[in-house]
């Protein structure tokens, strides 16, 4: 009986490898779709602050307005570089019990907290540098004026969101299994020793 309690086992493990890898595969997709829209999603949002601050535009002039795109270009490739390496950083949502399966919105969350704070607002230090307001006059002293959910397109990459969020809840039910199939396992193992 152990010889199948182990076997049984040893499948359950290499679905859960397989999840596990599956999911991987589609975090890192997302990723890259992400890091695919942030160049022009950042050009999009300085000349939506140009046009918002058009004072601080016109004193920047011709020559100011171009260095103030050319940094922004460089932080949105820093940005995507953090993207790429990122999908060990990102706490990707876990299935709490059976009845609560990751969703697209939770994994949207965790990218949004990957991304906010020191990545957005190195994009934002330019934007101040270059005079323009970016809103960090408040109790917290937190910028505004770059959030991470305007450098990608939710409804864009809905899809790719509902993909991971299924991946994840692959993941939480092969690791369920390989648990159950460890449980039998250990019980038959136990018994044979107790025989």
């Amino acid at each position: 009986m152990s010889e199948e309690t182990r076997a049984v086992l040893h499948r359950a493990e290499e679905e859960l490898t397989s999840a596990r890898d599956h999911a991987r595969t589609i975090e890192l997709e997302l990723l890259h779709a992400i890091a695919a829209e942030l160049p022009a999603r950042a050009e999009e949002l300085a000349r939506k602050t140009a046009h918002s601050q058009p004072e601080v535009t016109k004193a920047l002039g011709g020559d100011g307005v171009k260095k103030l795109r050319a940094d922004l270009r460089l932080k949105a490739d820093e940005l995507v570089a953090v993207l790429h390496g990122g999908v060990d950083a990102i706490k990707w949502p876990q299935r709490k019990p059976t009845y609560s399966p990751v969703t697209a919105r939770e994994v949207q969350t965790a990218i949004l907290h990957f991304l906010y704070g020191s990545p957005v607002d190195s994009m934002a230090t330019i934007f101040k540098a270059a005079g323009f307001n970016v809103h960090d006059d408040n109790a917290q002293r937190h910028q505004g004026l770059v959030l991470p959910q305007w450098l990608f397109s939710e409804r864009d990459l809905q899809d790719q969101f509902e993909a991971v969020a299924q991946a994840l809840n692959a993941v939480a039910d092969a690791q369920a299994a390989a648990a159950q199939a460890k449980s039998a396992d250990d019980k038959d193992e136990v018994d044979e020793l107790w025989d």
